[in-house]
């Protein structure tokens, strides 16, 4: 009898995981790039206002993605207005 020697082929389940990580993360590029400001990174108002404007064409995971950064972004744009608050 012949075995195989590499190692075992991933599960179904863990190859589904990573395949939607990686859709994720591709997600969330798209929607940076939406934002860039040339040159150079883009600013958080600038992020803010493009993850804020619903696309009618975008996929559930694109969405799903944007809604979570626009999120992600507000809390970290209320911890900066309370830092600079706190510190005057």
């Amino acid at each position: 009898m012949l075995y195989a020697t590499g190692p075992a082929p991933l599960p179904v389940a863990e190859l589904f995981r990573r395949r939607l990580l990686s859709d994720a993360m591709a997600a969330l590029r798209r929607a940076v790039r939406s934002a860039a400001v040339p040159p150079g990174a883009p600013t958080l108002d600038a992020l803010l206002a493009a993850v804020s404007q619903d696309r009618p064409d975008e996929g559930t995971l694109d969405g799903l993605v944007r809604r979570v950064l626009l999120a992600m972004l507000e809390e970290r744009g209320t911890r900066q207005s309370a830092r600079a608050a706190t510190a005057r």
